[in-house]
């Protein structure tokens, strides 16, 4: 409940990694209206030189690593097809002559 005596207020943070800011916004009828007041409040450093920052930056460094270690392609597996003899993808369809499984499985003009 709202009155003159006893206003509603709402207080906003925003918390970084080296500063707090912070708002008091006032409501009427539930909805803001008026920006009471804000601040800032900044901190010299907001973690020690040379703590934290080393391990997290080797371990996303060797997650990386291992992720790329997996983009070398492999060489693609070709075979004879039985029909016509040219080389095709196993398990597919023979694109020059359309037959897969001893029967002709795409019509190839």
């Amino acid at each position: 409940m709202e009155d003159a005596q006893n206003p509603q207020y709402v207080l906003g943070l925003d918390l970084g990694t080296n500063s707090l800011g912070w708002a008091v916004i006032g409501l009427v009828d539930g909805e803001p209206a008026q920006l009471v007041r804000a601040g800032v409040r900044a901190f010299e450093a907001g973690m020690d030189e040379g703590r934290g920052l080393g391990r997290e930056e080797s371990r996303n460094k060797a997650r990386r690593d291992a992720r790329r270690a997996n983009w070398k392609l492999s060489p693609l597996t070709l075979t004879p097809c039985p029909q016509c003899k040219k080389l095709r993808v196993p398990h597919h369809a023979c694109q020059n002559c359309g037959y897969y499984d001893g029967r002709e499985a795409v019509h190839v003009d």
